[in-house]
This record gives C-alpha cells, structure tokens and sequence, in this order.
C-alpha cells in the first residue's frame, strides 16, 4: 500500500504530549511499520492522540492484524467523519481497504459495490488503465464470490484436528536442489485424491489445468492478474468440495495457472507441481501448528491465547503473512513467512544496513529462481550460519543471500531459494 498519509501538524493546535504522539504514530504509519504501530496504540493514551490520526491508526492497525470486522468500523467513522482532513487521495486509499476489510469479511456483495464505484472515481481522475483495470478484476472477483453464497465454507465442526504432514522433493531433484521440498498433505478435491502442498506464502489457491480438469473443478469467466517476476492472468475454478483428513470444506475458489517462463525446463519442472493450498482456506482454520517432530499439523478447537507481548505476525496487503523475527545478530526483521519457498534469506534492504559484516562472513553465490511468468538470476552471498528468534524459538543455520536481479521475469515462484531478496517482507504469527 502506498504511504497513506503526510503528517502536517499545526504546532499551535495541539498540546505537546499530542504533538509528540501524533508525531511518532505517523511516522510508523508512513513507514510501515504496523508492528510498531500496533504497540505505540496499545501503550499511547487515546488522549495523547489527535482523534483523526487515532481512528487512522486503529483503522490500519486491525486491517494488518487481520481483524476486518473492527477495521471496516473504525474505517467507516474515519471517512464519515474526517474526509476532509484526509484529503482526497488518502480517503480513496481507505476506501479500497475498507472493500478489502468486508471482502475478508464476507461481505463479497458490498466489497464489489464498493470497489466498482472507487474504480469508476479513479478512471474519471485520469489514473493509469492498468489501475482502473486492477481494480475492476478485483470487484468481478468479489462478485464472484457473492455469487456463490458462501466461500471455502467448512462443513466440520470446532474440533482438534491433526493432518499428517508429508514433502515433495520431485521438482527440486529434477531442478538438482537436493535436500529441498515442499509442505504437503494428502487430500481430495470433488472426492478426487490428490497431494496438495500446504503453502503459507499462496494468497491464493492454485491449481494446473490439468489438475482442474482431472479434479472436477467448475472454471468461470473471473480472471485475475498474477504479478512476480512477471504477468500472468489466472482463470477462477471451484472446487464443490475440499477435504483433508476428517475436514471438508465446500465452495473453495482456484486460480487456473499453468507455468510459463519462457523456459521449457522450467516450464516442464513446474508442470509437476500439485495444487496448491493458500491462505483462503488457512485462514479458516483460525490456528495452525507445526509439529516437524510428529511431522504433523495441529488444528486446535480451542485458540491459543494471545501472548503478553502481543502478536508477531500479520496479514499484509498483498495477502502474505509476514512474520516478527531477529536475525542471529540482534536485528529485528520482518520475513515473509512462506511455507513455498525451500531457503531461508533476507533481502536487500537487511543486506545493505548488514553490508560490511556479509561481506566479512559471507561466501559469493548465486541462484535462480522459476515461477509463474518468469525466471530471474540473483548474485547473493551465503552465510556459514544464521540463527532466527521468532518469540520464545530460535532456528536457524541457513544460508543467507541478499540478491541482485541480473535478468528474468514472472511472478513469485512457487520452487524458491533462500536467500535475502530486494522484496520487503517478513512473517509473524
């Protein structure tokens, strides 16, 4: 999401203690610092805060912590009440996260209303037809799913449910990664079974042409633009029912994408790849553990409280979760959490603030990266060791990379390396 808001504050109008407050808010709100941000509110007396900028950042705050009900009322109460504060470009950019907020909602048929007036006031203030167009899919894909009554429904029960948790090490054998998979469970799509990898880094899911049509899926006329290394549209298809273990769910959305890179070894690696399980269906499990130990995952009935410190992990706006960390050497990070990708690495914004020390301690490498859409080449360096404190755990050992893109295009990959990426991301829980 572009910067929403530039802090003008008229020193006279406000008492010291606001001003500071208001200060330091919108400083985290024009870095995007949303870890920050959502523990200045919880500490910051709402006095000590301008009521515009305070309803600003709660509203932004229960957006990237995933709690859209709370977002779309606060949201709500901003605009209505300070529109003109905002001004025009800034209330446009609320507007499209309140659509956002009552999509995740379930308020497919608002969030499409919504999102097809905002597209129609963009296009009338000239902006470029790539953003118009953009939005537009995106209130086709809202009325979509309206349309449906009701989506990634789960028909089972609040229970506890454990899914045994299997790799995939084909793609990376043939593409001579050894020792790298990917996540996987066993499962059936329209009671079809099929190895589905579990990944926390799909926005979506995702499924081959070939798979939809041995699966039964339903394609439809919505379509959707993937961006990663390049551009690559993705045609919806529906599966009635989806089923892991003793868990069923109807009305589940997939995106049609078969691999093209340009490359036919790539093209023909990624052609193996099952269908892929994103947040759309995580995110109705509400709670996931990891258990390598058991080599299971755990879906509990009863939610784990929130811990004292607060949470480490957030949905961001291009639906990725992004996780709270510190790397080995005391920093803190925010990481992509990404259960797709097959190494661990940072990127360049972590590279160029560590630039002397990877250097020292760092051995040159490079890698390449397939994905939907593209290939890219990265130089990295790879680190001996580098640990990861993510709350009370530490893991780690991994090689680390920051990366400089030499050539390629496409969308993000679902084969990755580990290494620090130019992305900005990182996970929380």
């Amino acid at each position: 999401m572009k910067k929403i808001l530039t802090l003008l504050l008229a020193a006279a109008a406000l008492t010291l203690p606001a001003q500071n407050a208001d200060e330091r808010i919108g400083t985290l709100i024009n870095e995007s610092q949303w870890f920050a941000l959502q523990q200045t509110l919880a500490q910051t007396p709402r006095k000590d805060v301008s009521p515009m900028l305070y309803e600003l950042a709660t509203s932004l705050t229960f957006h990237h912590f995933n709690q859209p009900d709370s977002a779309i009322a606060h949201t709500r109460l901003l605009l209505q009440n300070y529109q003109d504060e905002l001004g025009t470009t800034n209330a446009l950019n609320m507007a499209v996260l309140l659509s956002s907020d009552m999509a995740r909602a379930g308020q497919y048929a608002q969030a499409a209303d919504l999102m097809e007036s905002l597209s129609r006031q963009v296009q009338a203030q000239g902006a470029d037809s790539a953003s118009v167009s953009q939005m537009r899919q995106t209130a086709d894909q809202y009325r979509t799913y309206a349309s449906l009554g009701s989506v990634c429904r789960p028909l089972h029960p609040r229970a506890d449910y454990r899914l045994p948790l299997d790799t995939l090490d084909l793609l990376h054998s043939l593409a001579h990664k050894s020792g790298q998979h990917l996540l996987t469970l066993q499962g059936s799509l329209n009671r079809t079974s099929t190895k589905l990898v579990f990944d926390t880094g799909a926005g979506i899911n995702i499924i081959s042409s070939s798979d939809a049509a041995r699966c039964g899926l339903r394609p439809l006329d919505t379509t959707i633009s993937m961006a990663g290394f390049g551009i690559q549209q993705g045609q919806m298809a529906i599966a009635d029912t989806l089923r892991m273990g003793d868990m069923t769910w109807i009305n589940v959305p997939f995106f049609i994408v078969d691999m093209s890179t340009g490359n036919d070894r790539a093209d023909s690696i990624g052609s193996l790849l099952p269908p892929v399980i994103g947040l759309p269906v995580m995110q109705t499990m509400q709670e996931i553990q990891f258990d390598f130990a058991r080599r299971e995952l755990l879906i509990p009935g009863r939610l784990t409280p929130m811990p004292q410190t607060g949470p480490n992990l957030l949905l961001n706006d291009n639906n990725n979760l992004n996780l709270l960390t510190r790397d080995g050497w005391g920093n803190p990070v925010v990481m992509h959490l990404d259960t797709g990708g097959y190494l661990t690495g940072f990127n360049q914004k972590w590279y160029n603030q560590n630039e002397k020390r990877v250097r020292a301690e760092g051995v040159p490498d490079s890698i390449r990266s397939a994905g939907v859409g593209g290939i890219i080449r990265e130089r990295t360096y790879r680190l001996p060791s580098m640990a990861l404190n993510m709350g009370s755990a530490q893991a780690g050992n991994g090689p680390i990379l920051p990366p400089q893109r030499t050539r390629g295009h496409g969308p993000r990959p679902q084969q990755r390396q580990t290494h620090a990426r130019p992305q900005q991301h990182a996970a929380h829980h």
